[in-house]
């Protein structure tokens, strides 16, 4: 027997539990919209409301993404569905094509993602049955929906090389000093509705200004005083890489490059060939000039996350040549200021500078210590509030419906044992269909009821969960390299505040969010890991630690 979509995951919509909860969902590229078919958003939402309402369904929410492709799941709305599915908003998912929740590999990603929450897609212009043939013609949709988006890409890369070969300006803004004409042969290039090619054409009022940069540069050699020349004469702020893409844009000298396709000469030049070849020429000379070798190779592991809290700014780095070897410190930027400028300058700061070593052992040898030892672990999260669990009211709320479903089921067992014994009627049959209504009721009650409950405790790891955590990174930190050791560093450490000379508060987060790590197996239903962790600030240890001289190294 053939049902439509019969075989997509998700909930059933069981008698006595209620409307099914629908959520629509509508998506449109530009080109489907110019179309003005099933494709465009608001006839997609009609159709979708349309069937919601046959199917008896309750529509819980509308999400529409518009202009964007079927192949990337990098969508505002559908992201947003995505977290009201986790949130257990509603049941059912309504598109009027597969196509429109995702094209090939998109679709069946978003459906596996929407299954995991227990929410099913329905498509209300595709039908597929329960068997053998239906598995199969989804799937060949499913691939036919992919190649034609690979078809698209092919069309449009075939058309922009064409307008590439024909001289024409492939899209975009154009350079500074250069604007976009009417190409008026461009024939066959364009359809109505849409703008014809173009090409570029010097600007009259800011070609000769990039005439002058390029002069200026020939003659001084320093991409600075061309920087400094385009912001004092025009109204935008240039930097040194603008400055750089300007006199490295070979549309100056009237070459369209656009990806892998080039057309010399396609454009009247700005500059002349000879002018733009010798500023390559005098870029690539800077760029040969060897580099200025750093004073050492240390890596300060915590850049950025050292703080004076007596001063309010952020700590810096500093070296000095010892007795024996190079020591490297976190120095307050007040007090460097004042060293630099002589000590009756501001303020002294209490601390000033603190050994850059000893604060990196401190905070390993911390996490360590309590990757080790449990009771350790244990007394920082009492410290740290006990991250909280729910509240008495809602448990008290949670038994009360407990023991109303209970009673429920004893009515309806009462009931069902009567019409058993041959005592049927209407209003015994009427008292067992409202008794069973409001057992769904309260069913629906103790989910909600589960789900705050849920949302107030399941979030928070176990110290087991963070001793496992922070052991990873004790484990991979003898094999990772300078940088990765900073990157994850920087996932767990928050803050440093240097309180006394030898004294540091620490604030950690509890579970490290890094690619490094292998991180502890553990199920949150509310909120994505790391914005549980990173969003609230009860959910970090906070003490301090006076500076030692280990850990892991």
């Amino acid at each position: 027997m053939s049902r439509r979509n019969v075989h997509q995951t998700g909930l059933h919509n069981d008698i006595g539990q209620g409307k099914l909860r629908y959520a629509i969902y509508s998506r449109c590229s530009s080109d489907d919209q110019a179309r003005n078919d099933f494709s465009t958003t608001d006839v997609q939402e009609g159709l979708n409301r349309q069937y919601v309402q046959e199917k008896g369904g309750t529509v819980s929410g509308v999400y529409t993404d518009e202009a964007v492709s079927g192949t990337t799941l990098k969508r505002k709305e559908w992201i947003r569905l995505l977290a009201d599915a986790q949130a257990g908003k509603f049941d059912a998912v309504a598109c009027t094509y597969m196509s429109r929740l995702g094209r090939g590999s998109a679709f069946i990603i978003a459906e596996h993602e929407l299954s995991k929450c227990g929410v099913r897609v329905e498509m209300v212009k595709e039908t597929f049955a329960d068997d053998i043939g239906g598995y199969m013609g989804k799937n060949v949709t499913n691939v036919m929906d992919g190649m034609y988006a690979y078809q698209v890409r092919q069309w449009t890369m075939t058309k922009m090389e064409a307008m590439v070969n024909a001289g024409y300006f492939p899209g975009g803004y154009p350079p500074f000093g250069m604007a976009k004409v009417v190409a008026a042969e461009a024939a066959g290039f364009h359809r109505a509705g849409k703008e014809p090619p173009k090409r570029l054409v010097p600007d009259p009022e800011t070609a000769e200004i990039v005439r002058q940069a390029f002069a200026l540069f020939l003659e001084s050699g320093q991409q600075a005083k061309v920087r400094e020349y385009l912001s004092a004469v025009t109204p935008r702020s240039w930097t040194t890489t603008g400055v750089k893409n300007l006199l490295t844009n070979p549309a100056y000298k009237g070459d369209i490059v656009f990806g892998q396709w080039r057309n010399v000469g396609a454009y009247e030049a700005v500059v002349e060939l000879d002018v733009w070849d010798a500023a390559q020429t005098a870029l690539a000379a800077r760029t040969l000039r060897p580099a200025r070798e750093k004073a050492d190779d240390y890596t300060y592991y915590l850049h950025g996350r050292v703080r004076c809290p007596h001063c309010g700014c952020p700590y810096t780095q500093t070296s000095a040549t010892g007795r024996s070897s190079r020591v490297h410190y976190y120095i307050c930027q007040s007090a460097n200021r004042a060293s630099s400028k002589g000590s009756s300058i501001g303020h002294p700061c209490p601390v000033g500078r603190v050994n850059a070593d000893r604060v990196h052992a401190t905070v390993l040898q911390y996490m360590e210590h309590a990757a080790r030892h449990r009771t350790f672990m244990h007394k920082l999260i009492a410290q740290s509030g006990g991250w909280g669990t729910a509240d008495e009211a809602q448990k008290a709320l949670r038994g009360q419906l407990g023991k109303q479903k209970q009673a429920a089921e004893m009515r309806i067992a009462n009931y069902v044992k009567a019409i058993g014994d041959g005592r049927l009627s209407d209003a015994l049959l009427s008292a067992l269909e409202k008794v069973e209504a409001e057992k769904a009721a309260v069913c629906r009650m103790m989910e909600e009821a589960d789900q705050a409950i849920l949302s107030a405790a399941v979030q928070r790891p176990t110290a087991g969960q963070v001793q496992e955590a922070w052991a990873n990174i004790g484990r991979v930190w003898p094999v990772l390299d300078a940088e990765e050791r900073t990157d994850l560093l920087a996932s767990v450490v928050q803050s440093v505040e240097v309180t006394q000379k030898e004294t540091v508060t620490l604030e950690l987060l509890p579970i490290p969010m890094s690619p490094l790590l292998v991180l502890p197996a553990m199920e949150y239903s509310v909120k994505p890991l790391d914005q549980a962790f990173r969003g609230n600030p009860s959910w970090r240890f906070r003490l301090s630690t006076p500076i030692g001289s280990g850990g892991w190294t």
